[in-house]
């Protein structure tokens, strides 16, 4: 979840670079404006050219460096980077320069929910809440504090409140669609999944959930056609990982997974107690192996469906190379007769 989301509606692309061309105007008459600046790297920032967002901030600070706005772009740039100790010391001193300002709260609350600082995050969130009762922003990150704690009904009370303060809040919508997952209520999280991905069709991690509760309810091809869409537009795709916890963990492959252990040991157990069916047991075990190793391929981890791939292969060559060695020994048996006689 985006906990540095503000909830308010984002420029599109095309007003960002807007926004950018017109403060590079006015750094071209004048370098050392730093109000300039701060507003240049914002757009920046937006447009995730965080590198350059940094590069003007650091020009900013040398011209200024009591600019509020500047430390807490650059404390969101430290939680985009995982530097949380830099993130930190920027928030103080914005939160410093400029307590009135509620970024200057949703940027610390955000780093100590990334930190998994759930309590503290909760607690320095409720603070600003006393302070800023009508912001949906804080009441947002308060109950994705209590959404990673497990505290369901803490979580729906917060997110809720921001849905309803700003019913364009999609990160609101899809905390409130992640409740309902976690509580594996998924007719309810797809509603608000629906309503995010409505909102933000871009945004990778909204249509990723939405396809995990489509896979969830068996709807597997639709998320396949989500996905594939999805990446054709936006040139992005699922990563191998989130593959296998869409397709291999959830129906129809994870009720596959449920029952292969099993009856690859209980075919081993007949195996060895019977030795007659040992090759059919071998071969079915194997190509049942190759079977799920091909989905695993294709949804999944690459590795291990190659490992799955090889211990298939190799099981059923075990009945293949008996049979072909049972075959070699009698059409020799006539020729080794002779010899010996």
């Amino acid at each position: 979840m985006n906990h540095l989301d503000n909830g308010t509606e984002k420029f599109n692309k095309r007003k960002l670079s807007d926004v950018e061309a017109k403060y590079r105007r006015a750094l071209e008459k004048d370098p050392q404006n730093a109000h300039a600046l701060a507003k240049l790297a914002d757009a920046l920032e937006n447009q995730e050219k965080y590198e350059e967002a940094r590069k003007f901030c650091l020009q900013a600070l040398d011209i200024n460096d009591s600019l509020a706005e500047v430390h807490l772009i650059l404390g969101r740039l430290g939680i985009r980077s995982k530097d949380f100790e830099a993130a930190e010391s920027e928030f103080h001193i914005a939160l410093e320069l400029c307590p009135e300002d509620t970024l200057n709260y949703i940027g610390m609350g955000a780093l100590l929910i990334e930190r998994k600082k759930y309590r503290e995050a909760i607690e320095f969130l409720r603070q600003a809440r006393e302070r800023y009762p009508e912001s949906p922003e804080i009441a947002y990150n308060l109950g994705s504090a209590y959404l990673n704690l497990e505290e369901y009904d803490q979580a729906y009370k917060h997110l809720k409140s921001a849905l309803d303060a700003v019913p364009t809040f999609a990160g609101a919508a899809f905390g409130l669609g992640m409740l309902h997952m976690k509580q594996k209520s998924y007719s309810g999280a797809r509603g608000y999944l629906e309503k995010a991905v409505a909102l933000e069709p871009e945004c990778f991690q909204y249509q990723v959930a939405l396809g995990m509760v489509e896979v969830q309810e068996g709807h597997t091809r639709e998320a396949r056609q989500r996905f594939r869409e999805f990446a054709d537009k936006s040139g992005r795709s699922l990563t191998r990982k989130q593959m296998a916890r869409c397709f291999v963990t959830a129906p129809p492959l994870g009720l596959k997974a449920r029952w292969l252990i099993p009856l690859v040991l209980i075919s081993s157990v007949l195996a060895l107690a019977i030795p007659i069916i040992s090759p059919l047991t071998f071969a079915g075990a194997g190509a049942l192996l190759i079977w799920v190793s091909f989905e695993w391929l294709w949804y999944g981890s690459k590795r291990i469906g190659a490992v799955l791939f090889a211990a298939g292969a190799l099981l059923l060559s075990i009945p293949v190379l008996t049979i072909l060695i049972f075959a070699i020994f009698v059409l020799s048996t006539p020729v080794w007769v002779k010899l010996l006689h």
